[in-house]
């Protein structure tokens, strides 16, 4: 799997807490948050919205914003609890 990450997004941190608490392997490649000129290049075939975080999965599916990556890896953990409230 592969994080496009940004050290200095909290969204991305969230990504990363999770996925560290969980013991799940992945890979990081580093984007600016200033600097969006590669973002189309990058990201377009992605994620739509052109921001990090945003994960590929090893069968080549992507996962855009933090929400739905800390959902997909969460959900049937302790992490993500069953009762909504």
């Amino acid at each position: 799997m592969l994080l496009y990450n940004s050290q200095v997004s909290g969204n991305c941190y969230k990504v990363r807490l999770l996925l560290a608490h969980l013991g799940i392997a992945y890979e990081r490649e580093e984007l600016s948050v200033v600097d969006r000129s590669n973002r189309a290049g990058v990201l377009g075939g992605l994620n739509p919205a052109l921001r990090v975080p945003t994960m590929v999965l090893d069968d080549g599916r992507s996962l855009g914003e933090s929400g739905a990556i800390i959902w997909y890896f969460g959900e049937g953990t302790r992490f993500v609890p069953d009762d909504a409230y």
